[in-house]
């Protein structure tokens, strides 16, 4: 029973990170859109886009982490010992 108690929780932590995530690769491919789209000679434009998406790559990766991790978790590799 505390299992599922403890499960339930990590459950509802990873739905708000998950929509997180969600949201970043929706940001990701507009990015990544726009850099196609830039004109090779707009360097400040390249700049500007480049470290958008470098800032959203590093936010995916911290966000991909947490939800690895609620994951183990509930699995019980690495949860609670009952």
């Amino acid at each position: 029973m505390l299992f599922r108690s403890w499960r339930a929780r990590l459950d509802a932590a990873a739905a708000p990170i998950e929509a997180k995530r969600v949201e970043h690769e929706a940001q990701l491919s507009e990015l990544s859109a726009r850099w196609d789209a830039l004109d090779p000679a707009d360097a400040a434009g390249r700049t500007q886009v480049l470290s958008a998406l470098r800032e959203r790559v590093l936010e995916r990766n911290y966000i991909n982490n947490l939800l690895a991790t609620i994951a183990r978790e509930a699995s019980g590799q690495g949860g609670p010992q009952l």
